[in-house]
């Protein structure tokens, strides 16, 4: 994928209940930590050589191997293996049920997103 870029890693980061950091949700594997908040501060994590390692492919417009996987800008390689499938559909479900049960849309619409799903999944 040539042009790759994503500005996450210089303006986020997100520090799970255990202390690891992170630059985004969808990196949560052993390569995209940056650091843990019970062993270094929040600035030696940010500017740790994993995360400068991270921010220097995406500068090449490469994608490292820890962003390959995200649904947003990755090279979609997960979508071949079952696992993933299933993981991303299953965060679908769980979102869409999450934000009926809070109000967040009508049953219709709730429908409609479920008739979607089940088409996605060859359901329907």
């Amino acid at each position: 994928m040539k042009d790759f870029y994503c500005d996450k890693p210089w303006e986020n980061v997100l520090v799970e209940v255990n202390g690891d950091c992170y630059f985004c949700c969808f990196i949560l594997r052993p390569s995209g930590r940056i650091g843990n908040l019970k062993k270094t501060t929040l600035e030696e994590a940010w500017t740790s050589r994993r995360a400068n390692k991270i921010r220097k492919l995406i500068g090449q417009g490469k994608i490292p191997y820890c962003c390959q996987i995200c649904p947003f800008y990755g090279e979609f390689k997960h979508q071949k293996v079952f696992f993933y499938r299933i993981y991303f559909h299953t965060r679908r479900i769980y979102d869409l049920l999450k934000d009926f049960w809070q109000g967040g849309f009508t049953r219709y619409r709730f429908n409609l997103r479920l008739k979607k799903l089940k088409k996605l999944l060859g359901l329907a």
